[in-house]
């Protein structure tokens, strides 16, 4: 499994086996971070440099030396894309990504730190760059065990953050559909928006710590002091203490749920439930959409808003129905 996080920090002290270099294709001391880095790493950087790279490095392809005075052992340099029209050439920035973990993986880099390649461009360029950073570095194949993407600007990291985020509720789904597979059928959610609007939220628990609400005949919620495994989309791919991101695959997801709330590991019989959860997923899937059972502007007597679709309400939990 891959970590991926956004990191506020400088990249020179990251303890990684590898940090990247945005350079320019001299491959020798040129932007904001090359210059921090080589400054960092110390002459002998840019003697490897020359020797290394006499003809420079193509815009999107990688090349390494030695980390010389960082903590890294290793520098991965890789010249940023060019600009036309005041455009990315999102296909080179994109190999710049994917090359510097090929490089990684040959060298047998078990962790390594990103910055955003092309930090230096236009500003109005900039919710590009992160765009292809997450997605590119979301779904690369790499045996790369750790990648951070690190900033100095928390602005950036915030946006970062959120990009990487953007499967996490859907793998977090997949993951409680692999924990029905495994037979832990009594593992339920409950989606909604916080109160606000703005915001969805799930919890993850075992059936026995529903409870019926109130106000409705068919709507269940968690018990106030459940086990829970809560996720708030503002927290982006961080779920508990760890992360799940688009690489993240449903039984890795099942994976962290369980470390998170190891008592959801016990065998269960709710068929009913586990059939109903296979067609809400598949709908949520479908539209790309979230499910929804609360909010305060949303009151369907216990059933799930995907979109426009109304989905039934839930089956009753087990130990509620007798």
């Amino acid at each position: 499994m891959t970590i991926l996080k956004a990191v506020q920090g400088d990249i020179t002290t990251q303890e990684v086996d590898a940090i990247v270099n945005a350079a320019n294709t001299q491959a020798c001391d040129g932007c904001s971070v090359d210059s921090a880095i080589h400054q960092a790493a110390g002459h002998d950087l840019l003697e490897e440099c020359i020797a290394r790279f006499p003809n420079g490095l193509e815009p999107g392809k990688a090349g390494w030396t030695h980390g010389f005075n960082l903590s890294a052992r290793f520098v991965i340099h890789t010249p940023g894309s060019n600009y036309q029209s005041g455009k990315i050439d999102r296909s080179l920035l994109e190999s710049s990504y994917r090359n510097c973990l090929a490089v990684a993986d040959e060298l047998g880099v078990k962790s390594i730190a990103f910055p955003l390649i092309n930090t230096d461009s236009y500003e109005w360029l900039l919710d590009d760059e992160i765009n292809v950073a997450a997605d590119t570095l979301s779904t690369a194949t790499t045996r790369v065990k750790e990648i951070r993407i690190v900033t100095t600007d928390e602005r950036i990291r915030s946006s970062l953050e959120y990009r990487l985020g953007r499967l996490t509720w859907l793998r977090l789904l997949q993951g409680v559909g692999v924990l029905h597979q495994r037979g832990y059928e009594g593992v339920r959610i409950y989606p909604g928006m916080g109160p606000t609007g703005l915001h969805w939220r799930m919890q993850i628990t075992s059936q026995e710590y529903f409870e019926p609400w109130p106000f409705s005949e068919s709507e269940y919620v968690p018990e106030s002091d459940a086990p829970v495994l809560a996720y708030p989309m503002t927290a982006g791919s961080r779920v508990g203490s760890g992360y799940i991101t688009a690489a993240t695959t449903p039984d890795e997801a099942a994976d962290i749920i369980l470390e998170e709330v190891p008592i959801l590991a016990k065998k269960d019989n709710d068929r009913e439930y586990v059939v109903w959860f296979q067609g809400l997923l598949a709908v949520a899937t479908g539209l790309k959409l979230a499910p929804i059972a609360y909010a305060e502007y949303y009151d369907e007597d216990g059933k799930f808003s995907i979109g426009d679709i109304l989905f039934p309400a839930p089956p009753k939990p087990p130990h509620l129905r007798n």
